[in-house]
């Protein structure tokens, strides 16, 4: 096997574990074997152009690099599209799942995630597709690394998955000329870092400067990792946390409420200060952040009146067009740092308007992305000694923090499959499986209606109050009844 490159450090931060998207579509039982074939050829031929999507991801052992780093090879063989059926496993029908919301508790690991698993335990696939198909459905399910990509990479991925189904299923109009649509070798991978993007992701950093870097607390915050002592670390706090019982809900948003949020905080915001101002992001952000901390404080409220504790909202931020030169299209590597706001859970709970949230929100975006923020936490990243047992900066994402993901400008629903699944050319659904990704807040990406959903997890009391908060519910509603 060849090695192809080096993760950045960025990368080399992130565990590896699965990121798994599945697209949910309609296809009619007799479509589904067309359909099984031509996503089979589209990923051979994704694999064929950027050969590292069928490799491995797994430890350095050159000998030079810092403990933790990861490597990606190439493989001598290319990993096939898993095909599976699932209508043993799920009785209800696909538009009867539709009629639901989708609820997640039909899309467990089990079914939908293709694993990345390999013969050497310390070696995983790079990427891994399955199709399950149920009656007169299917569930396209992609999964990666974290720790090769993020969201950003993964929809620039599946768009070059989606273009290449799309044009076998256009071109290959009988089963003897979809079995010819064979992959194209290509000279250069479609993937990959350019030149001016190692020299950014990847800034050469002296030893001496871990030393003046360690020590300031933002670049550890605004890379998610814990930066406290040994004995007041992540692991340490979140052994004193009392048990839970985690629930995750979907829950949505539409357009008009969309709109009349981010209304509502301008009006708010542009009252306090004229020259400010929000985005529909900052919106969202405020409303989640004050109702969130609202559900999981009412007792609290109670029991302990006067007590000042201090929460915060961990926001992950893209920094791609940020970096000088901007990171180009092709680059497949985790882009990702964090803003962090801070308030007391007395004015988050009622003593500041939305506006006044979403201010505070606006503030430490701007705060976090000037280019020398950025640039420390990238150092820091690149001259951390030893990657390999981080620690992440939250004991626990369900008490006074909040750590909310955005994917809503991912244009999943946009993208076109052509006539892959049959006549609908789009998904109806985004989900992550079950159990993936819970305990952060997500608003999911935005719908062709310009709505969109918010994946939400929460103490099973603390839900109730948050699904009780007349406030909250005059802008949300239930996808599911359930997950």
């Amino acid at each position: 096997m060849a090695t192809l490159w080096t993760l950045g450090p960025l990368d080399d931060i992130m565990p590896d574990i699965d990121n798994c998207h599945v697209l949910c579509f309609p296809c009619s039982n007799p479509q589904q074997r067309r359909t099984g074939a031509v996503l089979s050829r589209a990923y051979e031929r994704l694999i064929v152009e950027t050969p590292i999507l069928g490799g491995f991801i797994l430890p350095s052992d050159d000998g030079t690099s810092r403990p933790g780093t990861k490597t990606l090879q190439a493989s001598g063989s290319n990993p096939k599209l898993e095909i599976k059926d699932g209508r043993d496993e799920v009785e209800l029908s696909y538009q009867e799942l539709k009629a639901l919301g989708m609820p997640r508790r039909y899309l467990p690991p089990s079914l939908v995630m293709p694993s990345r698993a390999a013969s050497d335990s310390n070696v995983r696939r790079t990427t891994a597709v399955r199709a399950t198909f149920i009656k007169g459905g299917c569930f396209l399910a992609f999964n990666t690394s974290h720790a090769l990509m993020d969201g950003t990479s993964v929809i620039t991925v599946m768009t070059a998955l989606a273009g290449h189904a799309a044009d076998i299923s256009r071109t290959a109009t009988d089963d003897e000329v979809l079995l010819d649509a064979q992959p194209r070798s290509e000279s250069t991978p479609r993937f990959g870092p350019t030149p001016s993007d190692l020299e950014t992701m990847n800034p050469t950093v002296p030893l001496s400067r871990y030393d003046d870097l360690k020590g300031n607390p933002r670049s550890w915050q605004m890379l998610g990792l814990d930066y406290r002592p040994k004995e007041a670390s992540s692991t340490v706090l979140a052994a004193k946390l009392p048990p839970m019982s985690p629930v995750t809900r979907i829950l949505s948003i539409s357009s008009d409420s969309i709109q009349r949020l981010k209304d509502k905080c301008s009006a708010e915001a542009v009252a306090s200060d004229a020259a400010q101002w929000v985005s529909t992001a900052d919106s969202l952000a405020a409303i989640l952040w004050s109702c969130i901390i609202r559900a999981r404080t009412r007792q609290q409220q109670q029991s302990v009146i006067g007590e000042v504790k201090l929460s915060t909202l961990m926001t992950a931020m893209d920094v791609r067009r940020l970096l000088k030169p901007p990171i180009s299209s092709s680059y497949l590597g985790n882009a990702v740092l964090y803003s962090r706001s801070e308030s007391t859970k007395e004015d988050l709970s009622g003593g500041l308007s939305w506006g006044a949230i979403a201010q505070l929100v606006r503030a430490s975006l701007r705060d976090h992305q000037k280019s020398e923020a950025v640039r420390e936490a990238l150092e820091l990243a690149a001259s951390i000694p030893d990657v390999s047992a981080l620690g992440l900066l939250y004991p626990t994402w369900l008490a006074n923090d909040v750590v909310l993901s955005s994917i809503y400008g991912l244009n999943f629903y946009e993208l076109n499959w052509g006539r892959t699944f049959g006549e609908q050319e789009t998904p109806d659904f985004f989900r992550f499986p079950q159990g993936i990704f819970d305990g952060i807040c997500f608003v999911l990406p935005r719908l062709r209606d310009g709505s969109a959903e918010i994946q939400v997890t929460m103490d099973q009391e603390h839900m109730e109050n948050l699904l009780d908060d007349v406030e909250f519910r005059s802008f949300f509603t239930d996808v599911v009844s359930e997950d």
